[in-house]
């Protein structure tokens, strides 16, 4: 990933700080949902995965303005992205970004919404803490008070899997594009 910020030598932009940021986040992220899906940890899968979205949209912010230099100098020094305008006119928050990534990765909105929950205190845990068993004696919920989720099957732990790794070569697709367009790259 690291061919993204020039040859050795070139010009180091502010641009070029905040992908390196991404980068790194990137690079830990990943590392850490290899670690969640070894210890069938599925709500800080999910919430990782979350964070990758979040990741690839705001970088994706960068491509929407008409100087992105002036936006990561100014993001750098403390100003909120959400107050920042794309050139279409609208305000880079979250539910926009959200938005524009979902045109090319039609299944990240849903996936947003769905991994907020896990991001978020929400029913989500109270479903993942508990099970409706119902046999010749009624209905009766057992409760699941563990650090494993093992009630899910496989496919989901490769669903989340294949989910980050969608996103990460997305963003390599960002770098590369960011790389073939920096002055002196």
């Amino acid at each position: 990933m690291l061919r993204a910020f020039g040859k050795e030598g070139s010009n180091m932009y502010y641009t070029d700080l905040i992908l390196a940021g991404a980068t790194k986040r990137t690079l830990g992220l990943g590392h850490g949902l290899i670690s969640m899906i070894n210890a069938k940890n599925m709500l800080c899968g999910r919430a990782i995965v979350r964070m990758q979205i979040d990741t690839v949209s705001r970088v994706l912010a960068y491509t929407y303005v008409s100087d992105r230099e002036d936006l990561a100098r100014r993001v750098i020094g403390g100003e909120k992205l959400r107050s920042f305008r794309c050139s279409d006119g609208k305000r880079l928050t979250d539910q926009y970004l959200i938005e524009r990534l979902s045109k090319t990765l039609t299944w990240v909105s849903d996936t947003y919404d769905r991994t907020s929950g896990s991001v978020h205190f929400s029913e989500q845990q109270l479903f993942s803490a508990s099970e409706m068993i119902s046999d010749d004696n009624g209905s009766h919920i057992n409760l699941l008070i563990t650090q494993f989720d093992t009630k899910y099957p496989e496919s989901s732990w490769s669903e989340i899997a294949a989910c980050f790794s969608e996103l990460t070569e997305f963003f390599v697709h960002i770098l590369d594009q960011y790389s073939a367009s920096k002055p002196g790259g």
